[in-house]
């Protein structure tokens, strides 16, 4: 997961920043300093050490569906090791948005939040609660608004565990580590303060939060540790930090701490939902993620998946059957140590008659059938039809973008033969969008199965077409046929091949020769044995970002007006995945001649990685990327890898000592498609 593989990216990214905050006039006294001059771009663009953090660039990824409600998408089966949300983004050059289901696009609903005065109002994008600091104690993570670019520090029982800058808005995020490289794990007890240049903005002494989520009666119930009660506490949910789309109630305890809140027709919890379980005090939001207690959900063939919850770190044995009790497959698993998540990929078929036994410690056993269940997704409609068992309630389950982010979204029906689901009243399915079906038993233990819509999206920038080629996912190796009219050249390219597990195709400049796409080409999709077409008629389109006004402008070709936005921080791949909130947006705006975008919370600026969606008349999706100009150093490398745009701009990287007296200096001309100047090694300084 990402808490664990990152964990040495925080520690330095910590240090980085904790070092910059104390030490930057010492640091600017003792080491060398660069300064980067792109000629009628960004003059003076100065970056001064230290700034050894470490870049990754980011790699496509197209993980489907394998636990929570929101992710990214590729290629073949899912991970069994990772708990992540379904529904995904296709991988093309550097973007990593959550596609199938997350959100996207943006209109300036919210002015950027700005720097923070003594009377600032709360739910300052984009943190949703009623105040402006927040600490969760199961990422043992701090973050919030103070004033722009202050240096927020946290200490913990008086130690200081966290410092970050922060940034336009006066967002900041912290991980908390002692002087050790160790994480607190908060639990309740502790006094957290956060300050903000060095004068005290809040404290308080943490509660300890417990509880579970009942999946099959969606009530979520625990306790909060302490005195004074009864206190309010509000319960969000169904995954990831609390944010402006996330669903929520609000509940007093009783006298003694106790909660409960019935979530029934706001949210319809499943085994891989989360509930973030936040009460306040002291001017900070408090809270813990909690997670269902005993769960079992099956995904038959072809995913072939058993999932759930159980007590952390204990052991789960799972065993499929035949219908005649004859034993096909079985595994021993453990719960995860937090979240107590299992997951068994299996490599046996969950066939019709089926039936999957999951035996917790304890001796408590649950099972579920493998019954008639089938779904297709018309995007067009706004619908899912399929099979599923007389008289069974079929739920269904997606994300609608909106102009504040990705919202899950649910609705159902009782099953006749076929069932239809109708999502319009909740959620414009658009192609490419994937839509999970759920039955439950009588016990509550729920059969799942997911499908995409079909689906083209062709990117300009980097010349890559690619998309969803059935509705079916058990299709790797179906041809698929990529026709391209080259409107310069007034050439028609031909391209085939083999479609991926989960109908995914993909073509590009790198692999697959093809040439520059242009305003004017046309692209054609068709699968060999699906009788379906999927054309894009390439228009021209533009973005330009403004890092004043924290805002995305930018114009595309009527007749369609739906324009989707996405961005992210470019920092070092590992660290950037540990931004609680606000470190990408994925927002929906409707364009004008041009279109203004302003995502809530986020700091637009110095690399930063944005990207434009334009649906065609049929839905389907032409891309654009761009990236802000940067420069980042690497002292243990002895060199700088930077952007300056737009392709072309001649610029000039100079090395200083620390007293400003020359030492070296570097000249090149950025790169097409968006200005990259690569590498530049100052190996003889």
């Amino acid at each position: 997961m990402n808490r664990t593989r990152t964990a040495g990216a925080t520690k330095l990214f910590w240090s980085l920043l904790l070092g910059l905050s104390l030490a930057l006039g010492l640091l600017w006294a003792m080491i060398p300093h660069l300064a980067a001059e792109a000629q009628a771009a960004n003059p003076g663009l100065t970056v001064d050490l230290p700034d050894d953090a470490t870049w990754s660039q980011m790699v496509p990824d197209d993980t489907a569906p394998v636990a929570r409600t929101s992710a990214d998408a590729s290629a073949p089966a899912p991970p069994p090791s990772e708990r992540t949300p379904p529904n995904f983004a296709p991988p093309h050059g550097r973007r990593m948005p959550p596609d199938g289901q997350q959100i996207a696009g943006g209109a300036p609903l919210f002015a950027p939040a700005g720097a923070r005065s003594q009377g600032a109002a709360p739910l300052t994008p984009p943190l949703p609660g009623s105040t402006d600091l927040a600490i969760c104690m199961t990422s043992d993570r701090v973050w919030g608004i103070v004033g722009v670019g202050e240096t927020a520090t946290v200490t913990v029982d008086g130690a200081q565990m966290g410092a970050a800058l922060a940034d336009g808005n006066g967002f900041f995020w912290t991980t908390l580590y002692d002087g050790n490289g160790d994480r607190p794990n908060l639990s309740g007890g502790e006094t957290v303060a956060i300050y903000s240049e060095g004068a005290q903005e809040a404290s308080v002494t943490l509660r300890s939060i417990s509880g579970q989520i009942d999946v099959v009666n969606d009530v979520v119930s625990g306790a909060i540790g302490g005195t004074g009660f009864p206190i309010n506490v509000t319960i969000y949910a169904p995954w990831g930090e609390p944010s402006m789309t996330s669903y929520s109630q609000t509940v007093s305890t009783d006298g003694s701490g106790n909660f409960g809140a019935d979530f029934t027709g706001v949210w319809d919890f499943v085994v891989w939902d989360e509930a973030m379980v936040a009460y306040v005090e002291d001017g900070v939001e408090v809270h813990r993620h909690i997670y269902p207690g005993n769960s079992l959900l099956v995904r038959p063939w072809p995913w072939n998946q058993v999932m759930g919850c159980a007590a952390p770190g204990t052991t789960v044995t799972a065993t499929v059957y035949l219908s005649d009790t004859t034993e096909k497959d079985s595994t021993t698993l453990t719960a995860g140590a937090t979240d107590g998540w299992y997951l068994w990929d299996a490599e046996t078929d969950f066939l019709k008659s089926d039936y999957v036994v999951v035996e917790f410690a304890g001796g408590t056993m649950m099972s579920r059938t493998v019954d008639t269940l089938s779904l297709n997704v018309d995007a067009g409609d706004d619908r899912v039809t399929g099979e599923a068992e007389p008289g069974a309630t079929v739920r269904g389950l997606t994300s609608d973008l909106t102009p504040l982010g990705w919202r899950d979204v649910q609705t159902s029906t009782t099953a006749s033969s076929p069932y239809t689901l109708e999502f319009g009243a909740v959620a414009d399915i658009m192609p490419g969008r994937w839509v999970g079906v759920l039955v439950a038993d009588a016990e509550g233990d729920d059969l799942n199965l997911w499908a995409p819509s079909v689906s083209v999206e062709v990117n300009q920038t980097w010349n890559e077409v690619y998309g969803r080629g059935a509705p079916q996912i058990d299709v790797e190796g179906q041809p698929v046929t990529l026709t391209l009219y080259s409107a310069v050249s007034d050439t028609i390219f031909v391209y085939s091949k083999g479609m991926a597990w989960s109908s995914w195709y993909s073509f590009n400049e790198k692999e697959d020769g093809l040439p520059d796409i242009a305003p004017g080409d046309i692209v054609t999709v068709e699968v060999e044995g699906f009788a379906w077409q999927g054309v894009v008629q390439v228009q021209t389109m533009t973005v330009q970002h403004d890092l004043d006004a924290d805002q995305f402008t930018g114009s595309v070709e009527p007749p369609t007006d739906r324009v989707e936005l996405w961005g992210t921080q470019l920092e070092d791949f590992q660290v950037g995945s540990l931004y609680p909130i606000a470190g990408s947006f994925d927002i929906l705006t409707t364009a004008s001649s041009p279109f203004v975008a302003t995502p809530a919370g986020f700091d637009v600026r110095n690399a930063v990685g944005y990207e434009v969606g334009h649906r065609t008349e049929d839905d389907y999706t032409e891309r654009i990327y761009r990236e802000v100009d940067y420069l980042r150093v690497w002292p243990q490398y002895n060199g700088t890898s930077a952007l300056f745009g737009p392709p072309g701009t001649a610029y000039t990287i100079t090395l200083r000592d620390g007293g400003g007296g020359f030492k070296a200096q570097l000249t090149g001309t950025s790169d097409d498609p968006i200005g990259e100047a690569g590498w530049n090694g100052f190996w003889e300084t």
